[in-house]
């Protein structure tokens, strides 16, 4: 049986490029997809105990990063960077005031 920190090396030398490629493309961010695939390592490293062998550990490696994508997406921050409007910015666009006359006559 490997070593758990040979595992890691060995899988980050053989998954690592194809990792950071697919988180690009969930991403569309570089840096993102690098901090993302970091991210999936950590997480691998501390489940490797748990992995069971019912699939391929490239698939298992690849669904962890996948989801840690997803979970990247789903945070607010991940607005700004992909370009779109926040809710706060939104909004400040809406106005205070209402356009209409709410006076009696």
């Amino acid at each position: 049986m490997e070593d758990r920190d040979a595992v890691l090396e060995r899988m980050m030398l053989e998954y690592g490029d194809s990792m950071v490629r697919t988180a690009y493309l969930y991403l569309s961010d570089t840096a993102l997809a690098q901090d993302a695939v970091q991210d999936t390592f950590i997480r691998v490293y501390a489940s490797l105990d748990r992995f069971e062998g019912r699939s391929s550990e490239k698939t298992w490696v690849m669904r962890i990063l996948i989801n840690c994508c997803k979970n990247y997406r789903r945070k607010n921050w991940f607005r700004f960077v992909d370009g779109r409007q926040s809710l706060e910015e939104i909004a400040d666009t809406v106005p205070v005031e209402p356009k209409y006359d709410d006076t009696l006559e």
